[in-house]
């Protein structure tokens, strides 16, 4: 079984700007969870929680993601929908516990 490489690039889309920054690691996410389920929690929508993320985001390739996340929600999909659009940084693992929380 060869050995998947820690340094994953992000897929480019058109429109978005240059991703220089390196790529959120396992600290972010561990902060996006954690700050997205208090926010549910105390009762926000989750579009509104992921636009107040996105305010106070300073990694820019995160940042990327959370306009794309907010994009597919108010499109009318689900969060693991738009999770899953970013596989370099969730794995199936997190989406499909995302997926059984919906």
């Amino acid at each position: 079984m060869a050995s998947r490489s820690s340094s994953v690039a992000l897929v480019r889309r058109p429109g978005w700007p240059a991703l220089l920054a390196r790529r959120p690691g396992r600290k972010t996410l561990a902060v996006f969870t954690r700050q997205l389920a208090t926010l549910l929690q105390a009762g926000l929508p989750l579009l509104r929680g992921l636009e107040l993320l996105r305010r106070q985001e300073k990694n820019p390739a995160m940042d990327a993601v959370l306009v794309a996340l907010a994009a597919a929600v108010r499109n009318g999909g689900n969060l693991s929908d738009g999770l899953r659009q970013h596989p370099a940084l969730f794995d199936r693992l997190y989406v499909s516990m995302v997926r059984a929380g919906e």
